[in-house]
């Protein structure tokens, strides 16, 4: 794999798990009923939004608890760890995001 590839495999995952961490944070954050109020707490909403108002559509929450988030949590994390086969034009093991 050239080092071009390889900085931006880097690049996309280092994103990926940024904005994994924000939605844990945002998870969180409702769970402990924490005032949205302070910036730090908008910006959170605000980056994590776009992602998670389609998904709070099909996924209603429970108990007070955003489903849509866990589910996204998850999913993203699976995907994020699950291996890919080794072949000979891959001797890496990739992510689900190229």
């Amino acid at each position: 794999m050239d080092p071009l590839s390889q900085i931006a495999l880097l690049l996309i995952n280092t994103a990926c798990s940024v904005f994994l961490m924000l939605v844990w944070l945002r998870f969180l954050l409702q769970a402990s009923g924490a005032d949205f109020y302070n910036p730090m707490s908008q910006f959170v909403v605000k980056a994590t939004s776009p992602i998670l108002h389609p998904l709070r559509r099909l996924i209603p929450s429970v108990f007070g608890l955003d489903f849509a988030a866990l589910v996204l949590i998850f999913w993203s994390s699976w995907c994020n760890w699950r291996p890919r086969p080794i072949s000979p034009n891959n001797p890496q093991r990739l992510r689900c995001w190229p």
